[in-house]
């Protein structure tokens, strides 16, 4: 395992996190929860955007967690959730028909995912 992509990774997660926490709150939770949207959905929504703040947080820390324990296994499953968020934010803005310069959230864990996979190889 090479640290030095493995600790690159669990930085770029973080910042990441702080985007999305920072940034993220203020255009999306913030508007979401004064909308008209129904209850149910907007408090679902709601919800969701706590739960990707978790899984972040968590490859954020998978991947500290994999240097300071020099476990792999931690660097692994950063890696499979940087692989999904990249996925899935990639694919289903092509599946929606809309635009990556509207939604580009799954562009930012390419590089996360790189560094990961290179940390994991290497």
């Amino acid at each position: 395992m090479n640290m030095s992509f493995v600790l690159s990774a669990g930085f770029l997660s973080s910042i990441w996190l702080a985007v999305h926490l920072f940034v993220g709150g203020r255009q999306i939770a913030t508007p979401l929860l004064a909308s008209d949207l129904a209850p149910l959905v907007r408090q679902t929504q709601y919800l969701c955007w706590h739960f990707t703040s978790v899984a972040i947080a968590a490859m954020a820390v998978l991947n500290l967690w994999a240097v300071i324990t020099d476990d792999p296994a931690f660097a692994l499953a950063a890696f499979l959730l940087a692989v999904g968020f990249a996925t899935v934010g990639i694919g289903l803005v092509l599946r929606l028909g809309a635009r990556h310069l509207d939604l580009p959230q799954g562009w930012l864990f390419v590089p996360v995912a790189l560094l990961g996979g290179l940390g994991l190889w290497l």
